[in-house]
C-alpha cells in the first residue's frame, strides 16, 4: 500500500489509507462476488420492497489513539441509517499507525456496515 502525503490546515501531516478494486481484461465480468460488511447490524425491517439488507459505506477518521473522532456517510442517501452506522462504530477500537518517528498518527478508514433484517441463526 503505497502512503500519500498531505497536509492539514496547520501544516501537520496527514494520512489516509486507500482501498481499491481494480478490473482485469477488456470485458466486464460479473464473478457474482459479493462485497463483506466490516460490521453487521440486525433490525426489524428496512425501506423498499423485499429489501433483506442494505449497504451503508461510511468514513470514518481514526485518531492517533485508535479512537473514531468523527464518522460520515459516504452519501446523503441513506443518512438515518449512516448515522446509527456511526453510532456502533463509535464504540469500536481501531489499529494505531505510527510514523517513521514512531509517533502515532490519525488516519481515515472507508467501512462498508450491513443493515439485515434476519439474524444468521434464525429460522426461516
Amino acid at each position: 500500500m503505497k502512503m500519500f502525503k498531505s497536509a492539514e490546515a496547520d501544516g501537520g501531516r496527514t494520512y489516509g489509507r486507500l482501498r481499491y478494486i481494480f478490473e482485469a481484461g477488456t470485458r466486464r465480468i460479473d464473478l457474482g462476488l459479493e462485497a463483506k460488511p466490516d460490521m453487521e447490524l440486525f433490525v426489524a425491517s428496512l425501506p423498499g420492497e423485499n429489501e433483506n439488507q442494505l449497504d451503508v459505506p461510511v468514513s470514518v477518521y481514526v485518531d492517533g489513539d485508535g479512537q473514531v473522532a468523527d464518522c460520515q456517510g459516504a452519501s446523503t442517501q441513506n443518512s438515518a441509517y449512516a448515522d446509527v452506522a456511526c453510532q456502533q462504530v463509535r464504540g469500536q477500537a481501531f489499529t494505531k499507525f505510527y510514523d517513521e518517528d514512531s509517533a502515532r498518527i490519525s488516519y481515515v478508514q472507508e467501512l462498508l456496515i450491513r443493515f439485515s433484517t434476519q439474524a444468521p441463526d434464525a429460522e426461516n
